[in-house]
């Protein structure tokens, strides 16, 4: 082969592989790369993010493991207030899914059998239902995230929705769930139901059991987001 034709073979090769990381480029989820940013009420400052992608959002560190529970706590509630909106709540569930590797064991007596809660499954599962509850068992709940789901194998089919198995997860399949939530938040992300929130704090807190006010406020306004 001549020269040219090496150089000409050459460049082609360059453009092709351009144009292969472009095309990857295009379909990995923008949600991938976006941080959620949470202030305490002592004013810490955290955010979470997908496994493997950082924040540089000076002042914010990552979320510790020892606080995942508190703020998917949190996130529920103030969800159930109508304080946090449905999109914001599957945004801190979808990135605990990926962060929380934590898992318990037992043996449950009265069925003779072991037991495992895996917290992977529980914050994909908490995610799903949220955006099943707002959004109902139609596009793009079905399409970017039931099919995923069952096509994977993370979960099965149940009566009234897909119910995730419990158990470990490879490194690979880690990389799968991430890839499913975070394109699922994407396609979430531009609906009117799933960015909308009922009350504001203050509204929430009078909207409280009488007696209960203070205690209401406490517990909405254990994180904010930023």
């Amino acid at each position: 082969m001549s020269d040219s034709r090496a150089q000409i073979a050459l460049l082609a090769i360059v453009v092709m592989l351009g144009w292969e990381r472009a095309d990857q480029a295009a379909a990995r989820p923008a949600a991938l790369s976006s941080c959620v940013l949470l202030v305490r009420a002592d004013s810490s400052r955290y955010y979470l993010s997908y496994p493997g992608r950082s924040c540089p959002q000076p002042g914010y560190k990552a979320l510790p493991v020892d606080q995942f529970d508190s703020v998917a706590s949190w996130a529920f509630n103030a969800h159930s207030a109508g304080v946090l909106s449905a999109l914001d709540k599957f945004r801190i569930d979808a990135r605990l899914a990926g962060l929380d590797r934590r898992s318990e064991h037992g043996f449950n007596l009265h069925e003779f059998r072991p037991w495992a809660e895996h917290k992977w499954a529980l914050h994909t599962e908490t995610a799903y239902l949220t955006a099943l509850d707002v959004i109902g068992r139609k596009p793009p709940v079905l399409t970017s995230l039931e099919q995923p789901l069952l096509q994977r194998q993370f979960g099965s089919q149940g009566a009234l929705y897909v119910e995730l198995k419990h158990r470990g997860l490879s490194s690979r399949e880690r990389e799968e769930l991430i890839h499913i939530l975070s394109a699922a938040e994407d396609s979430l992300a531009d609906l009117p139901p799933m960015t909308a929130t009922k009350l504001t704090l203050d509204e929430a807190a009078r909207a409280a059991r009488p007696g209960h006010e203070a205690e209401s406020r406490r517990t909405f306004s254990k994180y904010r987001l930023n």
